[in-house]
């Protein structure tokens, strides 16, 4: 599992904050991204995980982060009825995320968090000799 070039992550990210509903271009969009392997669905038909409308297709965006802490509350204000957040490590801040559906929230909180952490390690100075 490697990741893509930030600008691929920043897209997905973008597009995933946008979508009004689940797409089969978005998840290949974010499988893109992060580096996925496409599923094998049987007769010869390959394609990218379910991410935008399956939760637990979503949840495998967490086997990006290192030490992943995450939450998902359901209320009824603001854009969405769903928050998510997600994290490397406990002593990081959360990317929280609102979106209409689990699936939605948790791609975009697991995208901003993958962000984040992928912003930090390149800015990280080398201690080389």
């Amino acid at each position: 599992m490697t990741l893509r070039t930030m600008s691929d992550l920043e897209a997905a990210t973008v597009r995933v904050s946008i979508a009004l509903k689940p797409s089969i271009e978005l998840d290949e969009d974010i499988r893109q991204a992060v580096g996925a392997e496409s599923i094998d669905y049987g007769d010869g038909c390959q394609g990218p995980p379910a991410y935008t409308s399956s939760i637990d297709a979503a949840l495998t965006l967490l086997d990006y982060l290192v030490m992943p802490v995450f939450e998902i509350r359901h209320w009824y204000a603001g854009m969405g009825d769903w928050r998510a957040e997600a994290h490397a490590g406990p002593l990081q801040t959360g990317s929280p995320a609102e979106h209409y559906t689990p699936a939605l929230a948790i791609c975009l909180a697991a995208l901003k968090a993958i962000q984040r952490q992928r912003a930090t390690v390149t800015s990280t100075p080398s201690n080389r000799i």
